[in-house]
C-alpha cells in the first residue's frame, strides 16, 4: 500500500529537483497538481507490480505469453469484423426486403439493377411476375374488345334475323 504523505513529500522534491515545479510552490496551494502526481505515480507502481508478474518466467515464457496475447487480439479483431461484416449483410438484406416489398406492391423500382445493392433475385422474379400479369391484362383487354365486338354484331345479326322473320311471317299473312 501507498503512503499518501510519505508520496507527496517525495514528488515535491522530485518535481522540484527535475523542474516541473517551483521550489516556492507548496503542496496546499496546487491540490491538483498533487493529486495528478499521485495518479501517475500509482499507475508507475501499477505497472510494476505487472512486470514483478513475469519475474520467474524466462525469455522462452515470456515470448510465448506475448504471443498468446497476440493471438487472442486477432481472435478478437477477427471476430469483430466478421461482426461487422454480419451486420452489413443483414443491413443489405433489410434494404433488399424493402425493395421486394415495394415491387410486390406494385411500385417502381426501375432504378434497380443487377449487381446493385438492392437488387436480389427475388425482386427481379418479382419485376418478371408484374410483366406477364400486364401482358395478360392487355391480353385480356383485347379479348374482351373482341368479346364485346362479337356480341354487338351477333346482336345486329340477330336483330337482322328477327326483322326477317318479322317480315317472312308477315308476307305469309299478308
Amino acid at each position: 500500500m501507498i503512503d499518501e504523505a510519505a508520496l507527496a513529500r517525495f514528488l515535491a522534491t522530485e518535481a522540484m529537483l527535475d523542474g516541473t515545479l517551483p521550489e516556492d510552490d507548496p503542496v496546499s496551494v496546487h491540490p491538483k497538481k498533487w493529486r495528478l502526481l499521485i495518479a501517475a505515480a500509482r499507475e508507475r507502481e501499477k505497472l510494476r507490480g505487472e512486470l514483478r508478474k513475469f519475474a520467474g518466467y524466462n525469455p522462452e515464457q515470456i515470448v510465448r505469453i506475448i504471443e498468446e496475447g497476440r493471438a487472442k487480439a486477432l481472435r478478437a479483431e477477427t471476430a469483430e469484423r466478421e461482426r461487422d461484416e454480419a451486420r452489413t449483410a443483414l443491413e443489405q438484406t433489410r434494404v433488399q426486403l424493402a425493395g421486394c416489398l415495394i415491387a410486390a406492391e406494385g411500385g417502381d423500382t426501375a432504378e434497380v439493377n443487377q449487381g446493385d445493392y438492392a437488387w436480389t433475385l427475388a425482386l427481379e422474379t418479382t419485376r418478371k411476375l408484374y410483366a406477364q400479369i400486364a401482358e395478360r391484362d392487355v391480353a385480356l383487354a383485347g379479348a374482351h374488345d373482341r368479346e364485346d365486338a362479337l356480341s354487338a354484331a351477333l346482336l345486329s345479326q340477330q336483330q337482322a334475323t328477327d326483322e326477317a322473320m318479322r317480315r317472312a311471317v308477315e308476307a305469309r299473312r299478308g
